[in-house]
């Protein structure tokens, strides 16, 4: 607990406390760091000053409050910005290595530690979950996304395991399997960016879709047909849940599949614009991607790990113009920054 200080104040019956902090406040002397200290019928509320300002006094007895001027120890407040204002015993040098972001996805957080904090995990999880009210469960990202499903790697630091929660992002509504989905709140603005770019009348095809992100944005914006892919049977099961809590003015139709076997074979030259969110392997199905565009043309929108932009113009181009012809660069943007040496970026190209 903090030291007690010694600081002045009045002392008013509880009845007039709540006209006396109004007038105090307004006058700007009210002491705002220190706890006011309750007594009895009394209470006792310090001021900054030794002593109050005549208007203050005259203030205060227009209101009817009676009041007594006094002295007596206070307790300082403990202002809590963030979570680690509630982290105690901890060495200095860990506490500075604390991450200062994380994600709040509905019910839950994610958060990514360094090596040397594992071993303070349940007590920033706690901490965490103290200064976030609302949440139910803290989780620690243990790695990288990986496999074809993509599912990230997750450990439970604090809490309680939350199998499904609702995430909402720009008023749309996610439903997510934790721990079985791919989610990334850092890509919402690339979500309403897309939806944006679309006009009503498209038909959109969102090759992997996870959730929803890109698809959901564009119906409940535009009056479109989106056919959804995703090869992870709980990113299907969660578009298909949250389609049935939004409002959408287009159509969404989710598909549980490859998209590069299901579209490519049966979907030639249907769409207006492909979204390729799969950073790590859009390349390898870039080609299918332009063989299911319309034959006078549309818009691929190409994301890709890469250390340069340069790197992802060149790919494009070189698979690109070997089936069809690249018309314009429209955007290409870095959407995140992984590591010294890895970008997340964006290429918008029209091709016919």
């Amino acid at each position: 607990m903090n030291d007690k200080q010694e600081v002045h104040c009045i002392i008013v019956s509880k009845h007039d406390a709540e006209k006396a902090i109004r007038i105090l406040k307004k006058s700007g002397i009210l002491a705002t760091g220190f706890k006011i200290i309750r007594c009895n019928d009394v209470i006792k509320i310090p001021i900054t000053g030794k002593t109050l300002p005549k208007e203050v006094e005259e203030d205060l007895t227009k209101e009817g409050v009676v009041f007594k001027e006094s002295v007596d120890r206070f307790e300082p407040k403990t202002f809590i910005k963030t979570y680690k204002d509630l982290i105690k015993n901890m060495p200095r040098s860990v506490l500075d290595k604390l991450p200062t972001s994380y994600d709040i996805v509905g019910e839950i957080i994610l958060i990514r530690l360094p090596e040397e904090l594992r071993s303070y995990s349940h007590i920033i999880g706690n901490a965490l979950l103290n200064f976030h009210k609302n949440v139910k469960g803290v989780y620690e990202i243990l790695g990288e996304t990986h496999g074809v499903e993509r599912v990230t790697p997750l450990k439970l630091i604090a809490g309680h395991k939350v199998e499904k929660t609702i995430y909402v992002e720009h008023g749309i509504k996610f439903v997510v399997y934790v721990g079985k989905t791919y989610i990334n709140p850092s890509l919402c603005f690339e979500h309403a960016r897309i939806a944006k770019e679309v006009y009503d009348g498209e038909k959109v095809l969102d090759m992997f879709c996870g959730i929803g992100g890109f698809s959901l944005h564009i119906a409940y914006a535009k009056k479109v047909e989106v056919y959804a892919t995703d090869i992870n049977p709980y990113a299907i099961m969660s578009l298909i849940s949250s389609l049935k809590i939004n409002k959408l003015k287009g159509k969404v139709y989710p598909v549980l599949g490859d998209s590069s076997l299901i579209y490519s074979k049966f979907f030639r030259g249907v769409f207006d614009r492909v979204i390729m969110n799969l950073p790590a392997y859009s390349h390898v199905f870039l080609k299918h991607a332009c063989k299911v565009l319309k034959e006078d043309g549309g818009v691929i929108h190409y994301y890709r790990f890469a250390e340069s932009i340069n790197e992802v113009i060149y790919e494009i181009s070189r698979t690109i113009n070997s089936i069809r012809r690249i018309v314009k660069f429209l955007n290409m943007r870095t959407v995140l920054e992984i590591s010294p040496r890895k970008r997340l970026y964006v290429v918008d190209v029209y091709v016919m």
